[in-house]
């Protein structure tokens, strides 16, 4: 699945390609693309899911949200009707998700994962984000049955062989100048506001940070007002986070679910 929305976007200074790390290869040709544009979305995603045996890596959706509770249900339906022998499932839910992305991806790229084990990729990229992002430390985890994790990669990615000249020590880089994923919008329109001399741009592009600058604002005071004049135990959990009062993490994937829908 790919929404195809970086090649030929007017924001790329080199149409038709993309690269997805500082002097990279183009990454863009050749790249199968089943599902793309408005077909990227939550209901072909859990239809793809229960085919056979399977790897996923869930990123995100374009325009649509796929809930917890939709794809809870739908592994659990999966592996009770012993639709798939293994399943791996690499899924972005981080603080700054991104790095996570670009560990697996370019481990995989320079590995022999006809040798290279789940757990080994796994310890590879646990060593390259487990790095500090504006304060905050992101965590890799790992669930399920992990006696799969001894298996090799390739039994999941295939085993396509990467060049001889890739076969290299790979070091994790500082994540230094990493952006909280949430910032993401907020640090391309302060570039845009800096790199260009048109001034009809800067001002849409001031205005467009503006708005969500404002936005933000708006939504912060709601939900600061609505968690704190809230008795239920969910918002409890989310008091603590904002003002410091300590209650047990509940997961409730039903009201969730129920309150978004």
């Amino acid at each position: 699945m790919h929404y195809d929305d970086i090649a030929n976007a007017k924001q790329n200074p080199m149409p038709g390609v993309v690269i997805n790390r500082p002097n990279g290869p183009d990454v863009y040709k050749g790249v199968p693309k089943d599902y793309v544009g408005e077909d990227v979305n939550p209901s072909n995603f859990l239809s793809v899911l229960r085919g056979d045996s399977v790897f996923a890596h869930l990123v995100a959706f374009p325009h649509k949200y796929l809930y917890a509770k939709e794809l809870a249900e739908t592994l659990i339906t999966m592996h009770k009707n012993n639709r798939f022998a293994k399943l791996v499932f690499y899924m972005e839910a981080c603080h700054s998700a991104d790095p996570y992305t670009a560990a697996w991806l370019y481990d995989s790229e320079h590995k022999d994962l006809t040798k290279e084990t789940l757990q080994e990729q796994y310890n590879f990229i646990e060593m390259v984000i487990n790095k500090s992002v504006d304060h905050k430390i992101q965590h890799s985890h790992q669930y399920g049955d992990l006696s799969i994790a001894k298996l090799p990669v390739s039994q999941f990615l295939g085993s396509k062989k990467p060049p001889q000249a890739l076969n290299i020590a790979l070091e994790p880089k500082d994540n230094c100048d990493a952006i909280p994923s949430q910032d993401v919008f907020i640090h391309i329109k302060q570039k845009q506001i800096s790199s260009t001399n048109d001034i009809n741009e800067k001002q849409r592009y001031l205005s467009e940070l503006s708005d969500v600058l404002k936005g933000r604002q708006y939504v912060d005071k709601v939900l600061y007002e609505y968690i704190e004049n809230s008795e239920t135990i969910h918002c409890q959990y989310y008091r603590h986070k904002l003002v410091g009062r300590v209650q047990p993490l509940i997961t409730e994937y039903e009201g969730h679910y129920d309150r978004h829908r």
